[in-house]
């Protein structure tokens, strides 16, 4: 059992996911808390449906939303996973380009970080009415990234809603390594 603040240490680290889609192994684990869906400033919605996250993009100049653990600050240690990948599987109709990734450190204390990459926008990602699976990795996610105090596991970010269209995604997972 561990607690928030000490390092994790399984292969694969489970954020997002449908039981009967992992076989269970000593290999893996959950995250140390709970998690908390959270729209930013109400400018999307979140929601879990049916195993599924399901975002739709607010109309207003920017849109923001996480899945964020729950503590006073405290992130999960995942420098173990500085060499490892992201795992995903995503669709959905939403055309405007998007960020997709994890942060780091506490906004309120002016020591939060962004990684992620980009979706729809002349980049390798981009949405499909069908699921597509993403295996990124971590070191394609942004420079100097300090895996030690990782507080949004998921995060989805655009500068144009329009509110128009859909983003689901399940199955997400960290990994160590280049598996």
């Amino acid at each position: 059992n561990r607690v928030l603040g000490q390092p994790v240490s399984e292969k694969r680290y489970l954020v997002f996911a449908e039981e009967k889609n992992f076989q269970k192994a000593d290999d893996q684990t959950f995250p140390s808390a709970t998690l908390r869906l959270s729209a930013w400033e109400d400018s999307c919605s979140i929601v879990n449906t049916d195993g599924r996250l399901v975002v739709s993009p607010g109309d207003g100049p920017w849109w923001g939303c996480g899945l964020e653990v729950y503590s006073d600050g405290i992130g999960e240690d995942l420098r173990r996973f500085r060499s490892g990948r992201l795992h995903f599987e995503i669709r959905g109709s939403f055309t405007k380009p998007f960020d997709i990734g994890f942060q780091t450190g506490v906004y309120t204390a002016n020591t939060q970080a962004s990684y992620a990459i980009r979706f729809n926008d002349k980049t390798p990602f981009n949405l499909s009415p069908e699921w597509l699976s993403h295996s990124v990795l971590i070191s394609d996610m942004g420079e100097g990234i300090d895996l030690a105090d990782v507080t949004t596991l998921l995060y989805l970010r655009g500068l144009d809603g329009n509110g128009e269209g859909q983003i689901e995604l399940r199955n997400v997972s960290y990994s160590q390594g280049q598996e």
